[in-house]
């Protein structure tokens, strides 16, 4: 997944930079494009109901990560 600077839509980095950073140099905050936000199916949120807080953040993190980090050492 890319994010983009909301000052410099031409600024594109990707999740490692953006958390890294934080912000981009021209104070601005790093975004992604609506149509990228993943979303999840109302079956989907309701398995989530009985899952723990790790399994929780693994489901929800995994798809802005897109693979940057692999999925095993990310659930670790």
């Amino acid at each position: 997944m890319k994010f983009y600077s909301t000052n410099d839509h031409n600024k594109i980095v990707n999740f490692e930079t953006a958390l890294l950073e934080g912000m981009p140099s021209d104070y601005s905050l790093y975004m992604m494009a609506t149509s990228d936000i993943p979303k999840f199916s109302k079956k989907e949120l309701i398995e989530l109901q009985d899952k723990s807080y790790a399994e929780i953040a693994f489901k929800v993190l995994n798809p802005f990560i897109n693979g940057e980090i692999p999925e095993q050492e990310l659930k670790n």
